[in-house]
């Protein structure tokens, strides 16, 4: 999880660690080994005390709860594509913080957090990277929480706050058949439950 640490962003954490419960419940009923990180827009260590969740992690929810509430002393310049992309590198090289995540047999999923677009540069450009990480690109599914209609890059204003369009999240989002939601909305939980089913689902059977 890739979740945006700027000055903006207090409630929409709040959202996300509240209801969190309704993606976890899903993903560890699964029964898949999963690994759960959380980086930050601006940073690409792993955040948190138990900076990877797994299913023997205690009260697991409760952990990413606390880890993805990163606070809003973040850039205002936000770089999710990028910090993202650096984090899975560093885990790949199993450098700490990072260390005890990577699983090169495991599909990767990535989730962005931000009420901006992303200001890491080309979209493709990082969608290649991330596809260059596994052997097969078909295991990658990028998703995002951000400024949407479900669709396309929308601006919005809502209970659950204010939001530029998120282009670049979007768009890889679209481009590797990921879940969209809108930050928005005040109820995160039908978004949270899609983005759990595609965890735990096979990339042949999207």
């Amino acid at each position: 999880w890739v979740v945006d640490n700027s000055c903006s962003m207090d409630d929409e954490q709040g959202y996300l660690a509240d209801d969190f419960g309704t993606f976890y419940t899903i993903v560890d009923a699964a029964g898949v080994d999963y690994r759960i990180a959380t980086v930050t827009t601006d940073d690409e260590a792993f955040v948190g005390a138990t900076p990877v969740i797994g299913p023997a992690t205690p009260n697991g929810a409760a952990t990413f709860a606390t880890n993805c509430t990163v606070g809003t002393g973040g850039s205002g310049t936000e770089r999710g594509l990028m910090f993202g992309y650096d984090a899975l590198v560093q885990a790949y090289n199993n450098t700490p913080p990072n260390q005890g995540f990577w699983r090169q047999d495991a599909g990767l999923r990535v989730v962005y957090v931000s009420d901006e677009e992303d200001q890491s540069g080309s979209w493709s450009t990082y969608l290649s990277y991330y596809r260059g990480l596994k052997a097969d690109p078909d295991q990658v599914v990028l998703s995002a929480i951000c400024g949407t209609n479900g669709y396309s890059a929308q601006s919005c204003s809502g209970p659950g706050g204010n939001a530029d369009p998120g282009n670049g999240y979007v768009d890889v989002a679209n481009a590797t058949g990921g879940v969209l939601g809108s930050i928005c909305d005040p109820d995160w939980s039908t978004v949270l439950t899609n983005l759990a089913w595609i965890t735990v689902s096979l990339a042949d059977t999207f």
